[in-house]
């Protein structure tokens, strides 16, 4: 994919995951995988309103959003991680 996009470096007074696990999707299935990166969505969303290069939008305020609960963290636990397995094989080659 070609493309920039905003990443959440920090939050405060959100969580910044959104377990959708166990709810029912619009056909009444129950979800079993779903967590949306809800930090991620908000700085996806002010880095288009921010704009690029000379657009000078240096700040984006959010207010508003919806209370929910979730977890603290949007890394996925070390046992889990793909990625972190194969770039660690990588650096002992």
């Amino acid at each position: 994919r070609f493309g920039v996009t905003g990443v959440a470096i920090g939050w405060s007074g959100i969580s910044p995951i959104r377990d959708w696990r166990g709810a029912s999707d619009i056909h009444g299935r129950k979800l079993e995988i779903t967590l949306e990166a809800v930090a991620d969505e908000i700085a996806g969303m002010a880095n288009l309103l921010m704009g690029e290069a000379g657009d000078s939008t240096p700040a984006v305020v959010v207010r508003g959003l919806p209370r929910f609960d979730g977890d603290g963290s949007v890394f996925m636990p070390q046992e889990r991680d793909v990625i972190r397995a194969v770039l660690s094989k990588c650096r002992e080659a």
